[in-house]
Formats: structure tokens, C-alpha cells, sequence
């Protein structure tokens, strides 16, 4: 009974320990700053962006996506990769013009099956 017990306990390891781990961690952003790049946190570049009227509030706004620089290789041999989306507002103030984080979700990626894995981490900012 004792080696049936060992063997069972060997094999649930070996099985739990074949299953991807997500290493990968995200960037803390900002939540305000002086122009759009002070949202990129290092090891980080902006994909793609749009700026305009985006919510119909007529304040100008600006939305973009952040990619890491570094990818991440996991046991099973996927490479992903972190996105960030993020939405920012224009402010105008009498002194200055400065930028409001309104929102923030997070996407790792995977590049082996070209498939999105969404992780439903929004965080959005209440001004």
C-alpha cells in the first residue's frame, strides 16, 4: 500500500509540475503625468495609439497599447509576451496641461497559438 501511495504522490507532482507557472509581472503605471511617455515604464514601448474625442465627453483623449520588450519563455515552451491598455485623459489646468490615467487592463499573449489569454484585470481610475 505504501509504494502504491509513493508512486500516486510521485505522479501528481510530476503532473502539477508540468503546468505553465505565469512569471510574468506587470508594470506599475502612473497615474498622472506631463506627456504620454511619462506612462511608459521602462522595458516598455507604446504599440499603438489613437488620440481624439473617444467617449463623446468633447475632452480630448488618448488610448494606447504598451508591449513589453521582453518576452517570456514558460515550461511548456510558449512564448508570451505582456500588452497593457491604457486610456488617458488631457487636463488643462491655468498652470499647465497635464494627463490622468482613466483606464488599465492587462493582456499576456501568446505567440505559439496566436490566441489572446485575457486575465479580466481592469482597473479603471475614478477621477
Amino acid at each position: 500500500m505504501k509504494r502504491i501511495i509513493t508512486i500516486f504522490l510521485f505522479l501528481k507532482i510530476g503532473l502539477a509540475s508540468g503546468q505553465p507557472v505565469n512569471l510574468f509581472t506587470f508594470p506599475e503605471i502612473v497615474n498622472q503625468g506631463p506627456t504620454i511617455t511619462s506612462f511608459v515604464p521602462d522595458g516598455w514601448t507604446i504599440a499603438d495609439s489613437a488620440t481624439g474625442d473617444l467617449n463623446g465627453d468633447n475632452d480630448m483623449d488618448m488610448a494606447f497599447v504598451l508591449r513589453s520588450k521582453d518576452s517570456l519563455i514558460t515550461f511548456t515552451h510558449l512564448e508570451q509576451q505582456g500588452e497593457v491598455f491604457v486610456e488617458v485623459n488631457r487636463t488643462e489646468s491655468i498652470r499647465e496641461v497635464f494627463y490622468l490615467l482613466s483606464l488599465e487592463h492587462h493582456i499576456l499573449i501568446t505567440s505559439f497559438s496566436r490566441t489572446k489569454q485575457f486575465n479580466n484585470n481592469w482597473t479603471e481610475n475614478k477621477n
